[in-house]
């Protein structure tokens, strides 16, 4: 990271569905770019409708089709930032999927 400024994109409180906001935002960053991912704080409804789709097998659930509103795949230095929030994830979705990262930090939501 040294070097590089680091990003911060902002989440704002009232997405009816903050699976969209979520998957702007990072398809915003380049490959590697340092960022955080900050949530004003509240509560913030993530929904199956936007979600990244793929095929997983993750050790402690069914392989398969998996419908994931943070797909952090293939990332560098990036935190997830819920700012003391509430994360409220509907429908049958695998809310986050860690594939070929590192340095990724995830805090402040329940």
């Amino acid at each position: 990271m040294e070097g590089q400024a680091l990003k911060t994109l902002t989440i704002n409180i009232g997405h009816p569905n903050a699976t969209l906001a979520v998957r702007e935002a990072l398809a915003s960053l380049a490959p590697g770019e340092p960022a955080t991912l900050r949530f004003d704080r509240g509560i913030h409804h993530f929904f199956k409708e936007g979600c990244h789709e793929g095929l997983f097998y993750p050790s402690n659930n069914a392989s398969g089709l998996k419908h994931v509103p943070f797909p952090i795949l293939k990332r560098e230095n990036l935190t997830i930032d819920g700012g003391g929030s509430t994360f409220l994830f509907h429908d049958a979705v695998t809310p986050f999927v860690i594939q070929d990262a590192s340095d990724i930090v995830l805090r402040n939501f329940t």
